[in-house]
């Protein structure tokens, strides 16, 4: 039966046994993570009798051998990952708002929030205070905390916007850490404040901060703590540079195309892949081999 693996790269871990911590922060011993794997590799197999089906002999193969990744190499929350197809991004909202700057100050930042965060507060107070013209899409905040927050300077609304061309007017995206907002933002050369509020959200922090191109914050920091990060970020020039540099490398990518690439891979079309061929890291990229094709 012909099986394929599709995601960000969070829900589909890299092929080693046994498969890494999902909170590296965490100090575990290589046994620990075996004896974890065998108890989940056990239960699994009670499964595979009850069902007549063969047993698994690791949880590896559960996995196709080459996943395709919706997210690019620097982004892979694995980075141990030695097999893969990088089929880029696909993100955004088809029907988001169109939405203008609420004043046309030089200082601009795109924030993305959840309202019942313990972040969203202290995250608005610091920019009411902090003289950056701002669209903040909060989902879901309420009309009293909207007339609260909103000034001059700050324009709050409670649903998506797009994000295209005012993320290219941005100098700061502020943010949970998703993989396609950060996406947006890097391609779009902006960097980022990340807030994360789960373990998926961190990890892909952790790849933001590993590129220099943004700055990730702990879930309790509260308004000083984001007026100074939004700060360095703003004034410290390396993380627009770090940002950009991501944007030149994927220069030609799309979510369309990310999409397409996506499809006709579910699809078995030719995708022009030379699986196993060494690309970024020792990763099939599709992305990869079409950037090196336009130059």
């Amino acid at each position: 039966m012909k099986r394929f693996a599709l995601g960000s790269g969070f829900e589909i871990p890299p092929a080693e046994t046994p498969f890494p911590s999902i909170r590296p922060w965490e100090q575990h011993a290589a046994e620990q993570l075996v004896n974890s794997e065998n108890r989940v590799l056990a239960i699994a197999n009670q499964v595979c009798k009850s069902l007549s089906v063969i047993p698994l002999r690791t949880l590896l193969e559960l996995f196709p051998s080459q996943p395709l990744l919706t997210t690019f190499p620097e982004l892979d929350p694995y980075p141990s990952r030695n097999k893969g197809i990088y089929l880029g991004s696909i993100h955004g909202v088809g029907q988001a708002a169109d939405i203008r700057w609420p004043t046309e100050a030089e200082r601009k930042a795109m924030v993305y929030l959840r309202p019942a965060h313990q972040c969203c507060i202290p995250v608005l107070s610091a920019l009411t205070e902090s003289g950056i013209t701002a669209i903040c899409a909060i989902p879901g905040i309420n009309e009293a905390q909207i007339k609260k927050y909103e000034s001059p300077l700050l324009k709050v609304v409670a649903h998506p916007v797009e994000f295209s061309e005012l993320g290219r007017q941005s100098g700061l995206t502020l943010c949970h850490g998703g993989a396609g907002t950060i996406a947006q933002s890097l391609l779009a050369g902006v960097p980022l404040l990340l807030i994360p509020t789960t373990v998926e959200q961190y990890l892909n922090a952790k790849r933001v901060e590993s590129l220099g191109a943004g700055i990730l914050l702990e879930p309790g920091t509260d308004k000083k703590g984001v007026s100074v990060a939004m700060e360095h970020i703003l004034t410290n020039p390396q993380y627009r540079k770090s940002a950009k540099e991501f944007a030149l490398r994927h220069l030609a990518d799309t979510p369309e195309d990310s999409a397409e690439r996506a499809a006709n891979a579910i699809l078995n079309k030719d995708l022009g892949i030379a699986v196993g061929q060494e690309v970024d890291r020792g990763h099939s990229s599709y992305t990869g081999m079409k950037r090196d094709a336009l130059h």
